[in-house]
C-alpha cells in the first residue's frame, strides 16, 4: 500500500527502492482511501523526490507475485540474473493469521533460499512477523 516504501525513501542514502505488490488495485485503493500512508511531500529533501511515493524517481513498483519473483529469479539452479538487493524488507501477510497460504510464506525452504540468494553478501533481510505484544 506504500507505507513501508514511504518510510524507506525517508532515507538520502537510497538510490533505488524495488517495490513488489501482487495486486496493483491495493496501491490504487490505498493512494483514494489512505494517502497519508504514499504521502512523501515532508521528505521531498532530494531532486528525484515527489509528493507522491510511488512517483519518486527512485522507486520501481513490480506488480507481481513476490515469492515467484524470488524464486523464479533466485533460487539455486538458476543463474543469478536480477542485481542482489542490500536489503529485502518483507512485508506480507502476518503468519499468524488464517490465511493458508501466509503460512508458506514463512516455511518454504525455497522461497527463504531464493531470498538468501537475493541478497549482497552484506545484505540484510527484515521479516515482519505477527504484531508486537503490549
Amino acid at each position: 500500500e506504500g507505507a513501508t516504501l514511504r518510510e524507506v525513501l525517508k532515507h538520502n542514502t537510497v538510490e533505488e527502492a524495488v517495490m513488489i505488490e501482487i495486486d496493483e488495485g491495493v496501491v490504487e485503493l490505498s493512494q483514494e482511501h489512505l494517502p497519508q500512508w504514499q504521502d512523501c511531500s515532508s521528505i521531498a529533501h532530494h531532486e528525484k523526490a515527489a509528493e507522491w511515493c510511488f512517483d519518486d524517481e527512485r522507486v520501481n513498483a513490480k506488480f507481481e507475485d513476490a515469492m515467484a519473483y524470488f524464486i523464479d529469479n533466485f533460487s539455486n539452479d538458476k543463474e543469478q540474473e536480477e542485481a542482489a538487493y542490500d536489503i529485502i524488507i518483507m512485508d506480507a501477510l502476518d503468519p499468524n493469521d488464517d490465511i493458508e497460504f501466509a503460512v508458506e510464506l514463512y516455511t518454504s525452504d525455497t522461497y527463504i533460499q531464493s531470498l538468501y540468494n537475493a541478497l549482497t553478501v552484506d545484505g540484510i533481510l527484515v521479516v515482519q512477523v505477527g504484531e508486537v505484544p503490549y
